[in-house]
């Protein structure tokens, strides 16, 4: 790991924070169709979520349709970071699901709220065109309002009823995760993969998030002018940015841009070449950045098989008649953490 710096204030440290920014209470609002997936999915997310130490809420009761969002769900809808929409079959058919997405989605627009969407079983064009399952749902939400004999309240469900359809067309074009197909989207594996997805969008984002959509206009075509634009922002705001697992020296270079960053800016790069730092573009301008290499070492033999067993056996100690096929798993891994819990995985799923 390489570390590069210049000053040692980091960003963000400054006191001039929005008010919306001091009234988050949660890092994720969880909005998801308890029948759906509350004994499997969402509560599998949402305790791994917690043990990654984000700070998530999940309401635990659930409220009949037609039933308005309660006030508190709307508090937390808007002192929250960030909301994830675990979209399943039967999302549509709840209207609090529809209410909660609708706000959350204001909450973007307005105040750059991060929205990460899951499809739990279903496919992102059948959201988009409220189609299958959720065009059903639809379909009975319009029955009922047709049905009605109140013409103010039948008014009212109709303008409902519209951004319901807008919101569902709009989140199936964000940016999310697919958890499709038989029992798999329970496993381990798949709810790490969205935790590391989540993480990866809540750590770029807050970092970048506010200051891109504030001074670039994000519907740029052109590749190459949408990088001069970050490249102009980099080179005018201090940031902290993370360059993990770094291949080559045009990756770095192309990363980190032709212009420079601003003074104080800090870059933590990992790579398996420490050679690409102080070949890179960063170190042929006239001010040379300050950086500290860090070496990473595997862990030793006794650290090895103690991270085994715990993914294994969830002890410290090998389960009995395992003890030598542990001890070679371990070496083969050669103290590479990541390829102890991979290898252990695959063992187990083979069992």
């Amino acid at each position: 790991m390489v570390v590069l710096t210049e000053h040692e204030s980091l960003p963000g440290s400054s006191s001039s924070s929005s008010a919306h920014d001091h009234n988050q209470r949660y890092d994720i609002f969880l909005s998801f169709r308890g029948a759906d997936t509350r004994n499997g999915f969402t509560d599998h997310l949402y305790n791994t979520l917690l043990e990654a130490g984000i700070n998530t809420f999940l309401d635990d009761e659930e409220i009949e349709t037609g039933e308005p969002l309660k006030p508190e769900l709307e508090s937390a809808i808007k002192s929250s970071r960030a909301s994830i929409i675990v979209l399943s079959k039967n999302y549509a058919s709840s209207t609090w699901c529809l209410d909660e997405l609708v706000l959350i989605l204001e909450q973007q627009r307005s105040f750059n709220q991060i929205v990460i969407p899951i499809f739990y079983d279903v496919e992102p064009t059948d959201v988009r065109k409220q189609q299958s399952s959720l065009g059903e749902a639809m379909s009975k939400h319009k029955e009922r309002m047709e049905l009605e004999t109140n013409a103010q309240k039948r008014s009212e469900r109709g303008r409902k009823m519209e951004l319901w359809e807008r919101a569902l067309t709009q989140v199936a074009d964000l940016k999310g995760q697919v958890a499709n197909g038989r029992k798999a989207a329970l496993s381990k594996v798949s709810i790490q993969d969205v935790k590391n997805a989540i993480m990866d969008c809540l750590i770029y984002k807050s970092n970048f998030t506010e200051t891109f959509q504030k001074k670039l206009d994000l519907h740029v075509n052109d590749v190459n002018e949408y990088t001069s634009k970050i490249e102009d922002v980099l080179s005018r705001k201090k940031v902290f940015i993370v360059f993990d697992d770094i291949g080559s020296l045009d990756q770095l270079n192309a990363l980190h841009g032709k212009k420079g960053l601003h003074p104080g800016s800090k870059i933590i790069i990992t790579t398996k070449d420490s050679s690409l730092t102080e070949r890179c573009d960063l170190f042929k301008t006239q001010v040379h950045p300050k950086h500290t290499e860090v070496l990473l070492d595997g862990l030793d033999e006794y650290e090895s098989l103690k991270l085994l067993c715990i993914h294994a056996f969830q002890s410290h100690t090998p389960k009995e008649g395992y003890k030598d096929v542990s001890i070679e798993l371990a070496k083969y891994c050669d103290g590479h953490p990541l390829a102890l819990e991979v290898l252990v995985g695959l063992y187990i799923s083979e069992m």
